[in-house]
């Protein structure tokens, strides 16, 4: 195994950018490769199994990973990835390859449809994550706290309250789904108790529970969940969890109205404390 520096990252990158490229094209795929260090060179081996590498732990003789890949761009302004460096709104084709290495280090080759090039290497975004977790690697930290999922597991736990009359606040709070077995002796102690709950099952907690079959989670296995780390798992199920806001709307039309208006300032206390809590 050699040990790899940026730009030799950069050049094994646009390297397998030219030789597979146009396969990769003709199939409408990518192409996962896992790379080997033989006799002065970077070997590369096709993976063909149908996932790629994801839920894939590389042998220890290959040295690094690479996806080469075709798609679409569009930048958007409110994202879990680092921003590309193009205007927002600008959509059109690219081509990629991306490496990591078993250091971490990362090369790129990015090439834009009027053949210009994006000079910053991606740290994050599922094709990333894919390639550090294959290697056994970290990959960035969740981009945002566990809040939001448990909001939505919350507000449709109320939506589907059984219906014939509006929630009052204690039944509100008794929908919380982590709570709903406990008793309390008033609404201020089932109050702290979420808020407990928030931090005690934090992204790791989740993900654990999935990987132990103690929870399900659509589209992901237990042993996918566990070859994931946190930050993979975070980004996959941030990317299905739908805004909050609406959802809340409807949660409090179950709600009678002091309900109703106790469950708006809760929630965005539970947001606020959550977002002070992530920048700390």
């Amino acid at each position: 195994m050699t040990t790899s520096v940026p730009e030799a990252l950069d050049d094994l990158a646009a390297d397998l950018q030219e030789r597979h490229g146009p396969s990769v094209a003709r199939a409408g795929r990518p192409s996962w490769l896992q790379l080997e260090w033989i006799q002065g060179a970077w070997r590369s081996a096709p993976v063909l199994d149908d996932r790629g590498l994801f839920g894939c732990r590389v042998p220890a003789r290959f040295g690094a990973v690479a996806v080469v890949a075709t798609g679409r761009l569009r930048a958007i302004d409110d994202a879990h990835e680092p921003p590309a460096e193009l205007r927002s709104g600008f959509a059109g084709g690219l081509t990629l390859a991306c490496v990591v290495d078993r250091a971490g280090s990362v090369g790129s080759h990015i090439r834009l449809p009027d053949g210009g090039l994006i000079g910053t290497h991606p740290q994050a975004g599922m094709m990333m994550d894919t390639l550090r977790r294959s290697l056994g690697l970290p990959t960035a930290p969740p981009p945002e706290s566990v809040v939001r999922v448990h909001l939505l597991h919350w507000m449709e736990a109320i939506i589907d309250a059984p219906a014939g009359h509006r929630l009052g606040w204690e039944a509100v709070l008794a929908a919380y789904p982590w709570i709903s077995h406990f008793s309390f002796a008033d609404a201020d102690e089932a109050e702290l108790m979420i808020q407990a709950m928030i931090w005690v099952h934090g992204w790791s907690s989740l993900r654990t529970r999935v990987a132990a079959g103690v929870d399900e989670c659509e589209d992901l296995s237990p042993a996918d969940a566990d070859w994931m780390d946190d930050g993979m798992f975070a980004r996959w199920i941030l990317d299905f969890t739908p805004p909050i806001d609406p959802l809340v709307a409807r949660a409090v039309r179950v709600a009678t109205p002091a309900a109703g208006h106790r469950l708006r300032a809760f929630v965005r206390e539970l947001i606020d404390e959550a977002e002070a809590a992530q920048t700390a």
